[in-house]
């Protein structure tokens, strides 16, 4: 906000009404208004705007059945076009930044700073995993904190997490740190190869998954089509009132258009031709950022490391085995 302020960067206000918006004209009306004043929440609100990436947002508000007022919907409800217009940002850079907003690390209250914050999930349900500090007991009686992070989905909703799932913070990143580490000493000594990024995706059979969640896709829509056809029966032969009528058709007029949605995002997921090797050179460029460094730290984990999933620990011929997958940037698979 300092350096647009030097630069004498327009707020939205100012700049609205320098440009002849008569919603703000109190700003020439001898008002002492700093036109160069930004504060947080314009900055933020410019940074969530999905008008900067080529999209168009509609269905924001809908007008009540009392006064005719406006009621603003949440996000969930607005209807998003995308492509619309000629973008200012990259998506790619645009997805970024919501990360990046999401999981900003904020001063931990425990004796641990969390730098998996919004990025670690439960790899039996899916869910994020929450950090706490668990207090135990040493010798001498003295209690000591010990960070964990945990599924509370499991004690929430256990027929959906059927583990309790939980790891010390110190143990995963002992874990992380040695994937870490590996990568950054074969990106840093070019043994990693388009070849092999390649070789791993296929393992993960994500094309796979996504004709699978496709086919799943279709097979609703088609029973929709059927369904509304017959609610429309129902209602023509009078076994179903007016009201009653409007507020499903309403229900799975939504549902179709969430499924074909969904459905166009697969396609165009299946359709593009992913550039291996220039994924990977970014990859490489960020790993060489961090040639030198010791020790995992936030900076390393926001710059590598898109997401991470754990398993609960099992005891397998005697000993401990706990799944982790670490996805990385920009080639979205473990390494």
């Amino acid at each position: 906000m300092q350096i647009m302020d030097s630069r004498q960067i327009l707020s939205p206000s100012a700049y609205k009404a320098k440009n002849g918006d008569t919603r703000f004209d109190w700003y020439h009306k001898g008002k002492d208004v700093h036109p160069y004043k930004w504060n947080i929440s314009m900055v933020q609100k410019i940074m969530k705007d999905r008008v900067y990436v080529g999209d168009t947002v509609g269905c924001k508000s809908e007008i009540t059945a009392p006064g005719g007022k406006k009621l603003r919907l949440t996000p969930d409800k607005h209807i998003i076009t995308e492509n619309t217009h000629e973008p200012l940002v990259s998506r790619e850079d645009f997805n970024r930044i919501q990360q990046l907003m999401e999981a900003r690390h904020r001063k931990s209250r425990h004796c641990a700073e969390n730098i998996f914050k919004s990025i670690l999930f439960c790899g039996h349900c899916g869910k994020r995993m929450s950090f706490a500090a668990n207090l135990i007991k040493s010798v001498g009686k003295v209690l000591v904190q010990r960070p964990i992070l945990r599924c509370f989905n499991h004690t929430a909703k256990s027929h959906e997490c059927l583990y309790y799932n939980a790891v010390y913070y110190k143990d995963l990143k002992a874990r992380v740190w040695e994937s870490v580490k590996r990568v950054l000493d074969q990106m840093n000594a070019d043994e990693i190869s388009v070849a092999t990024v390649q070789k791993k995706i296929d393992e993960q059979n994500a094309a796979g998954k996504l004709h699978a969640e496709r086919t799943k896709i279709e097979k609703r829509l088609n029973a929709l089509t059927t369904i509304i056809r017959k609610l429309y029966e129902d209602y023509a032969a009078e076994r179903l009132d007016e009201s009653g009528y409007q507020g499903l058709l309403k229900e799975y007029t939504q549902e179709k258009k969430t499924l074909t949605d969904r459905l166009n995002a697969i396609a165009a997921e299946l359709g593009k031709t992913d550039d291996r090797e220039e994924s990977l050179k970014k990859l490489k460029a960020l790993a060489s950022a961090h040639a030198d460094c010791t020790e995992l730290n936030a900076e390393v984990v926001k710059h590598l490391i898109e997401r991470i999933e754990i398993k609960r620990a099992e005891i397998i011929d005697g000993k401990e085995i706990r799944e982790l997958n670490i996805i990385y940037r920009f080639i979205n698979t473990n390494l």
